[in-house]
């Protein structure tokens, strides 16, 4: 069997490699097809631009995100030169004279002449040289692919109904075109009158059981939002968002760009209609935090939700909540299917066939309609004959005698509603599904390669033009994340650190020395396979050689192995001894702590599901560096007893220093591991009482009940995505002093605090003063940092550039008993000096186990401080 695989020629977004994914899809194929290779030029062509072609005649490594290739290992796999054919972009501009946009969309949309068609059949034949396909794969709408061979059974391929966890990725092959063309498009009212026999029906619950009541439901990180939403609307509805300036949404839309389309909707809804904005998995969000301002200042029915877009596919959670989904071309819609959910289709598309409305006029109205019976019918069809598991796909015990039948069929009966035969037994299908289902849900979203955002791709592939062997270059980078090698994370080409590229192994010429004492290093750290000692001793040489971005590099991942005492006490000392490689070390562990953490969101408590003032918290962490959470702890008995407390703990503070020398400053405090704070001196009026924690009561309910706070510990684990603990506590009484503190941070290390005020807090009371957004100044705190490094807490105040920049912004931290503030210890702050009245709060420390706290800890022991 003669196959041609079609790899889109047309450059789209300005994306040259965007395409090299079919690249090795095709390859798949083939390989299923044929696994003699050694046949393949006789079998089969690749037809596509001149850049793909070049990067497959290089060699690729074949690797699909949909299923598993072990046959392929990690040796490139090269088309020889006979076997790749290009179009030239003369020739691809010349039908319409237009953009790759526009020319995809005409072909799509039919807008075309038949001199228009045959130029390009024409131009497909000419580029074969002679070859006679049987059966041509396409990925994109070719309608002159029939014309150029009406011989040829014209398959289009793309993921299916199924793409993400927890289904099994499924794929189909449809001898009629893409979405509005598509054979289920074509042939629904046959489909929808199919019988739905018992025993199909059977196997459709047995499906909806499996995935909706014993893992998307369950598992939900949105139940807890669910009364609460369908209390305040008549019925609820989900948008997904689209890309834009694509041909698939260009051509059924009205308004191309999605927020005009949602203004379109909202406009026409009414306002006891919720409506849900869901985010592709793997694109950036296009719901900025000003867009999302916007629409719920306009829209009360707009429903946002900040959590969803950590979690991965979260459409296929709050379908749970919703009564359908209001989409154009989203293959999430295609779930409402199994969920049993009503579906608005915009525009002419494939899912008009499963439509229950194209209208948002009537969707109340559509949303109290009982369920059409008919659509469970398509669904068994779907799952039975259409969707092919990508697992089997690319098997050739299947793919051979299917496609072998396929090419039959249409060459005997051309294609009608019975061209799709049985997949398999339909009960051993469903149990093989629910067998490789992904039972680990939900994922959070990750920085590794399938979930890059649609920008950063765009920059990646942009960037690959530079180095002709990006492909395997980002291959590479996805298998080490995937591995969690920290060596090879530390080092990869083309990390989130911007460092100069180097490749992954440690025999790289790139590394290697010129002077003998580095190069006799390096054959040492080369021979030890990266061991802790050996990469300090080549980092120490290359710091003190003056590569202080590489050494800092070398350094850390020899800490964050584990060094002896005497060796962190080195790293400390050439980290305060030259300011530019402790900014490198700082650097370095800074961006990989946050890159590393981004692979999923940490939750202490599952049942704490996330709701919208716990997500609002932490977002505004994320952007401010603190956040206010009115109330948390007022009308709560904690809080009167917070307050005599507190009181009773500032007058046992004066009664301690009463008789204490001058000059003290720590006395032991009312319980095992606490102490009085302060001295004898007014301290300008700041008394403290610190409550020592490790995972030991304090024997002081109160204090015992805010460091143990679930809720403040889980706000913490999820601005950090890491496990976190409690420190201390303090309890706080402060009274009139004589100046403000100066501005400053308390560590060069993650720290989390959560301050519970206990009293009316007023302009006049001394409160906390912030820095919004300061936490990301680590660029202009280097010298307040090293500071601190050299000498401890007194030195960790903010520099005059920070403040001329941001202390007009600084934030004043009056409130009402029970209101908390959060915040990162990061971020700028003060206390100011109380004028009239007094302030009394409780603040809690938490340490998260980031890996920046991992590389920082180990050399700002309190013995290693320099005099």
């Amino acid at each position: 069997m003669r196959a041609l695989m079609y790899v889109e020629p047309l450059i789209e977004w300005g994306m040259p490699n965007l395409r090299h994914w079919w690249v090795m899809s095709s390859i798949a194929l083939m390989q299923a097809l044929e696994p003699d290779r050694s046949a393949w030029p006789n079998r089969f062509r690749l037809l596509t631009n001149d850049h793909l072609a070049a990067k497959a005649q290089a060699g690729l490594v074949v690797e699909l995100l949909v299923v598993e290739l072990p046959e392929f290992g990690t040796a490139p796999v090269r088309l020889p030169t006979d076997m790749l054919r290009v179009i030239d972009r003369d020739t691809l501009r010349t039908p319409f004279d237009a953009d790759a946009r526009t020319t995809s969309a005409r072909w799509y949309d039919g807008a075309y002449t038949e001199a228009e068609l045959e130029t390009m059949a024409n131009a497909v034949r000419s580029s074969l040289d002679g070859f006679e396909p049987e059966v041509i794969f396409t990925f994109s709408p070719a309608p002159f692919l029939a014309r150029a061979f009406p011989g040829a059974l014209v398959l289009h391929k793309e993921v299916g109904m199924f793409a993400q966890a927890p289904f099994p990725c499924n794929l189909y092959l449809d001898p009629c075109g893409v979405m509005r063309h598509s054979f289920p498009r074509r042939f629904v009212a046959t489909l929808l009158d199919r019988p739905l026999t018992e025993a199909a029906s059977a196997g459709i619950a047995k499906l909806r059981r499996f995935f909706l009541d014993e893992i998307l439901i369950p598992k939900s990180p949105f139940a807890s939002l669910k009364s609460d939403i369908r209390s305040r609307f008549d019925s609820v509805w989900i948008v997904p968002t689209h890309s834009e300036h694509a041909y698939s949404f260009d051509s059924k839309l009205r308004y191309r760009a999605f927020f005009d389309h949602l203004v379109r909707i909202l406009d026409r809804v009414d306002s006891k209609i919720g409506i849900i904005v869901t985010e592709h998995p793997r694109a950036s969000p296009i719901m900025t935090d000003e867009l999302v301002e916007y629409f719920q200042q306009h829209y009360p029915n707009f429903i946002h939700i900040p959590s969803a877009w950590n979690v991965s596919c979260s459409t296929h959670f709050l379908f749970d909540i919703a009564d359908g989904i209001i989409a154009a071309n989203t293959g999430a819609a295609l779930l409402a299917l199994l969920w049993r959910k009503k579906v608005c289709a915009i525009g002419d598309s494939h899912l008009t066939a499963i439509a229950d409305t194209q209208s948002v006029d009537d969707l109340d109205a559509v949303a109290r309609q009982p369920w059409d019976e008919r659509k469970d019918a398509l669904l068994h069809w779907l799952l039975t004959h259409y969707y092919i598991p990508a697992d089997r796909l690319y098997d050739g015990t299947f793919l051979v005698p299917w496609l072998t039948e396929a090419l039959h069929r249409f060459r005997e009966q051309g294609v009608g509603p019975d061209f799709f035969r049985p997949l398999d037994d339909a009960e051993r299908l469903f149990d093989r599904i629910i067998a490789t289902a992904d039972t680990d849900v939900p994922k959070y979203r990750s920085d590794t390669l399938e979930n890059l955002s649609f920008e950063r791709l765009v920059h990646r592939c942009r960037a690959a033009e530079a180095r002709a062997d990006e492909a395997d270059l980002l291959r590479r980078e996805l298998a080490e994340m995937r591995a969690g090698d920290m060596r090879q994370f530390l080092l990869r080409p083309g990390s989130p650190m911007r460092l100069p590229p180097l490749d992954g192994s440690l025999d790289d010429a790139a590394l290697r020395p010129r002077d003998a004492e580095g190069a006799a290093l390096y054959e040492r750290l080369a021979a030890t396979g990266g061991a802790a000692d050996a990469c300090f001793a080549y980092g120490r040489h290359l710091a003190l050689a003056g590569d202080r971005v590489l050494g800092a590099k070398f350094l850390l991942w020899a800490v964050l192995q584990g060094l002896p005492v005497d060796l962190r006490r080195e790293v400390r000392r050439l980290l305060c001894e030259d300011v530019a490689l402790f900014e490198a070390y700082f650097m370095v562990s800074s961006v990989v702590s946050r890159e590393r953490t981004k692979r999923e969101q940490t939750y202490l408590d599952p049942s704490m599901a996330p709701t919208l003032l716990i997500d609002r918290t932490v977002n505004d962490l994320r952007r401010d560096g603190f956040a206010v959470w009115p109330g948390l702890m007022a009308g709560q008995p904690f809080l009167s007893r917070a307050q005599a407390l507190v009181d009773d703990l500032v007058v046992a503070h004066q009664d301690a220093f009463a008789g204490a020398p001058a000059g003290t400053l720590r006395l032991p405090g009312p319980v095992s591991g606490s102490e009085f704070r302060g001295g004898s001196v007014n301290y300008n009026g700041r008394r403290r009482i610190y409550f020592d924690y490790e995972g030991r009561s304090t024997g002081i309910e109160e204090i015992d009940s805010v460091m143990t706070n679930p809720l403040f510990l889980e706000v913490a684990a999820r601005y950090y995505r890491s496990n976190v603990r409690s420190l201390y506590t303090l309890a706080e009484g402060l009274e009139p002093g004589e100046a403000d503190q100066q501005w400053h941070v308390d560590a060069i290390r993650d720290q989390f605090k959560v301050m519970v005020l206990l009293n009316d807090v007023t302009p006049e009371s001394g409160p906390i003063g912030i820095v919004p957004g300061s936490h990301m100044m680590e660029d202009l705190l280097t010298d307040t940092f090293h500071a601190w490094l050299k000498g401890g807490e007194p030195e960790t105040y903010a520099t005059q550039a920070v403040m001329e920049r941001y202390g007009d912004r600084a934030f004043s931290g009056v409130g009402k008993p029970g209101d908390v503030v959060f915040f990162d210890t990061l971020t700028v702050h003060r206390g100011t000096v109380v004028r009239n009245g007094m302030r009394r709060n409780l603040v809690v420390a938490i340490h998260p186990d980031t890996l920046r706290n991992r590389a920082i800890n180990p050399v700002t022991e309190e013995s290693f401080r320099i005099p």
